[in-house]
């Protein structure tokens, strides 16, 4: 069974990014677990649930679902990162307001370095972007997506992701874009389709963020999935690794998967 883990703080805010949650653990027949990391001895305030979303949309109301408060640390991903340790987690989806500048650098964003501290798969959803869940039907709009491909040892992991989530979100008729930017030979990329698939190579020129967000805005791309090594220098912890870089300008969700060995480069 699929474990679906919600990282929220209980605001408003994580409407859309929990909807997604639970569209996709729905779909996928599998577990949702929403979790609220607190410091120790603050009260945790407000509450969240999948049954009014699973009502609305008319699907299954019997969806395992918890909501985990926990408390150990002061750092919150201290206590996220205990709070995971006792799961079996095998996707993040959380919300982001895509910070950029001097913000981004002097106030760390809770979800980048939680998804950079598990190398877990982490499906980030921008909180006043688009996304890929119909509010009022719990349909999953996953029609086109963009896979980067390049040198990084991630690419693999890339790839697998996305036919996992295209599976588990029940995707039947789905367009993969490979995206090569650079004037060196296409990398032989393998990703297994299946019947209703189609994959498309394209070619593209300039800095690789800039062609991965014209690319978006101009075909209307639904997700972005990107391997990622991390940080590896002291540049990119302040200017962020480049799937980072796309994240914060991105007008759809990333999916990031993070390489589980030391990094050499940043994707």
């Amino acid at each position: 069974m699929l474990t679906i883990v919600h990282p929220t703080d209980l605001s408003v805010d994580e409407q859309s990014p929990f909807a997604h949650a639970v569209a996709l653990a729905s779909h996928a027949n599998g577990e949702l677990v929403a979790l609220h990391a607190n410091r120790p001895g603050e009260a945790p305030v407000g509450d969240i649930d999948a049954k009014p979303l699973l009502k609305l949309w008319g699907r299954d109301q019997q969806m395992p679902f918890s909501l985990m408060k926990h408390s150990c640390c002061e750092d919150p991903i201290d206590t996220a990162l205990d709070a995971l340790s006792r799961t079996t987690a095998d996707l993040l989806v959380v919300g982001t307001h895509q910070r950029t500048g001097l913000e981004r650098a002097f106030k760390d964003s809770f979800s980048e370095s939680l998804a950079l501290e598990t190398h877990l798969p982490t499906l980030f959803v921008p909180i006043d972007g688009k996304g890929v869940v119909d509010m009022g039907t719990g349909e999953l709009l996953l029609k086109k997506v963009l896979v980067p491909v390049g040198g990084t040892a991630a690419l693999d992991r890339a790839c697998d992701a996305t036919r996992m989530l295209l599976d588990s979100a029940e995707i039947d008729d789905a367009q993969i874009v490979l995206l090569h930017v650079g004037d060196d030979p296409f990398p032989d990329v393998k990703i297994d389709d299946k019947p209703g698939w189609t994959v498309e190579r394209v070619t593209r020129s300039g800095r690789i963020e800039d062609a991965i967000v014209g690319y978006c805005e101009e075909n209307g791309v639904d997700l972005v999935v990107m391997g990622t090594e991390g940080h590896s220098s002291v540049l990119d912890f302040l200017r962020g690794s480049r799937t980072e870089r796309v994240l914060r300008r991105a007008a759809c969700p990333v999916l990031s998967v993070v390489m589980t060995e030391s990094p050499a480069a940043s994707m």
